[in-house]
């Protein structure tokens, strides 16, 4: 099952080195697509690249741990069925669900950031009612 907040990662490199921790930032209740965004560290990015509008310094979260930032420039509108399909396939792997504060600062910086694209922005407007 997946909800509003639900963290995971995808594509794991191996048991021990996770990929990008992905958030699912709008209600999946609400309708049958999602918005997801995920996490990037900011030694993966050229300075110019970092969107600091959602920016951790690691500890936020059991899986941020270091300095890192939400990448709302590949911000995904996903169906919510392929989601739980990836996860019964064992494709992606949930993780801990994130802090509702947090997520909150996440969505408002999702419409705040003139890194996302405006089918997200537009999409999240429209479903966090």
């Amino acid at each position: 099952m997946i909800a509003l907040g639900t963290t995971f990662f995808t594509h794991p490199k191996s048991s021990t080195i996770p990929s990008h921790l992905h958030i699912i930032i709008s209600d999946p209740s609400k309708c049958n697509y999602i918005v997801v965004v995920h996490v990037t560290s900011i030694h993966s990015q050229h300075e110019d690249k970092i969107d600091r509008t959602v920016f951790f310094h690691g500890g936020e979260h059991k899986n941020i741990y270091k300095p890192s930032f939400v990448y709302f420039k590949n911000a995904l509108l996903l169906e919510v069925r392929k989601i739980q399909e990836a996860l019964a396939a064992g494709i992606i792997h949930k993780s801990i669900p994130i802090a509702t504060s947090l997520l909150q600062h996440i969505i408002a910086g999702a419409v705040k950031s003139q890194h996302t694209p405006n089918n997200i922005k537009e999409f999240i407007q429209k479903h966090s009612h």
